[in-house]
């Protein structure tokens, strides 16, 4: 079992469009375990030339005073909480997903439904 390797990043900025000026930078390294990933590790994985990724996120949205981000590699939905710097409010758990009785790669997005 590898103890270290290469791993790729997700990092997502809020950004004001005409100026640049960053608001927000959040790292996925920096909050979330790799451990936290689904996919198996394999032999090739975790180089320079190929790096494992652990996090791969699907969508990101905005709601109220967080971002939602969905991850398919964690099988999660993070709530990031724009004005604490970018820590996470929350995690949705990591339910298993079926469709058609397989399981599925979700979620894939993420939004909140208001009535």
């Amino acid at each position: 079992m590898k103890t270290r390797g290469w791993a790729w990043d997700v990092v997502m900025q809020e950004a004001v469009f005409n100026t640049g000026e960053v608001l927000l930078e959040w790292s996925a390294l920096g909050y979330v375990s790799i451990c936290d990933s689904e996919p198996e590790f394999g032999e090739d994985a975790g180089t320079e030339e190929t790096p494992y990724d652990y996090f791969h996120a699907s969508s990101v949205t905005v709601d109220d005073g967080s971002l939602l981000l969905s991850a398919r590699n964690t099988h999660a939905v993070y709530n990031i909480d724009r004005g604490r710097g970018g820590r996470s409010r929350y995690e949705l758990p990591r339910t298993p997903v079926r469709m058609g009785g397989a399981p599925a790669d979700a979620p894939r997005c993420s939004r909140i439904c208001k009535p």
